[in-house]
């Protein structure tokens, strides 16, 4: 009895976990859908970075942290 009321619960927390998954790739489509990303692409090691490019003279590199982006 035991090991059904176990199975049972690992399943739901499964599920549970599984929808907020599902629920997460869904926001973050609707927000790139809503504010695509200004600039452009380019593949480095593997790694897919974005980057814009502005201005004249030397080049300034800014890396953001995870609540900034380019329109702030």
């Amino acid at each position: 009895m035991l090991e059904w009321f176990l199975a049972i619960a690992l399943a739901i927390v499964a599920l549970g976990l599984a929808g907020l998954a599902v629920n997460a790739w869904l926001v973050a489509r609707r927000v790139e859908r809503a504010a695509p990303p200004l600039g452009r692409f380019v593949e480095v090691d593997g790694a897919k970075l974005h980057y814009v490019d502005r201005g004249e003279g030397p080049p300034v590199v800014m890396i953001h942290g995870i609540a900034g982006n380019l329109r702030h």
